[in-house]
């Protein structure tokens, strides 16, 4: 019911037909046959990549952590950064980030155009 979240999988829908075209990279967690986890991401420059989504079960102990590791280890050749993007305000999530000790945060600002 969360209309975020609901926008993230009208979003991930999106980029995931697309795929090819966008020179995505990703993969997916399966255990037992089932989608545990995944996640989608790109290059932005010669050692950035962003990764645009990762997600884990949360019947599954352990599948965010599990597939962000797996999203670092097959990031392109020379990727030095990564760029996990924001928080949403989730605290689950921004304490899950934190703890990969960071290199540096940058702060979200919001523009708003006057009339």
């Amino acid at each position: 019911e969360d209309p975020i979240l609901k926008a993230e999988v009208n979003a991930a829908n999106r980029i995931l037909s697309d795929y090819a075209l966008l020179e995505l990279f990703g993969g997916a967690l399966i255990v037992d046959d089932k989608l545990v986890a995944y996640g989608v991401g790109e290059s932005i420059n010669r050692n950035t990549a962003v990764f645009h989504f990762l997600k884990g079960s949360e019947k599954v102990r352990g599948s965010n952590s599990a597939i962000m590791d797996e999203m670092v280890r097959n990031s392109p050749a020379g990727t030095a950064f990564i760029n996990l993007q924001e928080d949403l305000g989730y605290p689950g999530l921004r304490k899950h980030k934190e703890s990969i000790n960071p290199c540096r945060k940058i702060e979200k600002n919001t523009v708003q155009w006057l009339r």
